[in-house]
């Protein structure tokens, strides 16, 4: 629980509205809407990440160490009763062990789904500026040309373009 207020108080001092949701449902804490309005989210989200993925993997190892500690002292238990208990003890552990994985791959899918939407986006974004600004210096001398320059001139802007904006794949095509 230590974990999760330590972390949460570093998200409080950060100020970053968006993951209040995901508090514990015992504290909540208030966030002031100016704290969030100054920093750039994006760059916090990447700095939280092995954070995140910190406190998850302790909460997992705590899980499996309760479960090793469990098998460790069933074997010195005498009574059947007793025995009967550990075994339903077991497996709530074990359900609430999978439940805490598959919550923890799921959030972690999620992230990368948006993430990638992101990059995505700003990727899309940049490919059309870059288009725009190439269409727009070609516009500016279109009407001086000849149909001879025309063509020239269209094909050498084109080949500027792919090896200037998309190095990568300017090698596939030679």
């Amino acid at each position: 629980m230590d974990q999760y207020l330590h972390f949460w108080n570093i998200l409080l001092v950060l100020g970053i509205k968006t993951l209040q949701s995901r508090l514990p449902r015992r504290r909540k804490f208030f966030i002031p809407k100016c704290l969030g309005s100054c920093l750039h989210l994006q760059a916090l989200k990447t700095l939280l990440i092995p954070l995140m993925v910190n406190i998850k993997q302790q909460t997992l190892r705590q899980l499996i160490a309760m479960y090793i500690g469990l098998q460790k002292q069933r074997s010195t238990f005498v009574s059947a009763p007793i025995a009967k208990e550990g075994k339903r003890i077991e497996t709530s552990l074990g359900r609430n062990m999978e439940k805490s994985i598959k919550a923890n791959i799921d959030d972690m899918w999620t992230h990368f789904q948006e993430e990638n939407a992101n990059h995505e986006e700003a990727k899309r974004e940049r490919m059309l500026s870059n288009h725009n600004f190439c269409k727009q210096g070609y516009s500016c001398y279109a009407g001086e040309l000849t149909k001879e320059r025309n063509i020239f001139y269209r094909r050498e802007i084109a080949i500027f373009c792919l090896f200037w904006f998309t190095p990568g794949c300017s090698n596939c095509f030679i």
